[in-house]
């Protein structure tokens, strides 16, 4: 985790009683997206409560190197640059495969128009790429992981 996010963390966790503070919690630090402007503009809807959840493809971390999500789980939301914008809680989690991903869901991901249209192209030519990295075939059926969270610190 960058120093910033570790310190931006730290603030948090004295807000707040000291066993809900000493929790062993997993936390992490991470930026939305693989372009600046979208990984800005997704951390700005997250700090402001329009942005309550996100999308992965599944196979990151079954197949891949990441470690998969924890509800209860904390992490330090950044910008591009990597400055902390908010720390958010993961909710729930859920596994869908990408065509059955609901209107509901893209509405709570709060991108764009808000459409199933618009989150399947963007979503199909970002996994897509992903599968690429994976050695996997982008499909209709390709397993995505849903994820919801709450904002529980933004400065």
């Amino acid at each position: 985790m960058h120093q910033a996010s570790k310190k931006y963390l730290a603030r948090y966790l004295s807000t707040l009683a000291t066993d809900l503070a000493n929790l062993d919690r997993i936390t992490d630090s991470f930026h939305f997206c693989d372009r600046e402007h979208d990984a800005n503009m997704c951390a700005k809807l997250a700090r402001s409560g329009k942005k309550l959840a996100t999308a992965s493809l599944e196979w990151c971390f079954t197949i891949g190197n990441e470690r998969y999500p924890e509800v209860g789980e904390l992490d330090v939301i950044t910008d591009w640059d990597k400055n902390p914008v908010c720390i958010i809680e993961i909710t729930k989690l859920k596994v869908s495969d990408f065509n059955e991903v609901p209107k509901s869901f893209v509405i709570e991901e709060g991108e764009g128009d808000l459409s199933l249209d618009y989150w399947r192209e963007v979503h199909r030519e970002y996994f897509g790429q992903e599968c690429k990295i994976l050695g996997k075939e982008p499909s209709d059926n390709m397993p995505i992981l849903l994820q919801w969270f709450k904002v529980v610190y933004a400065e």
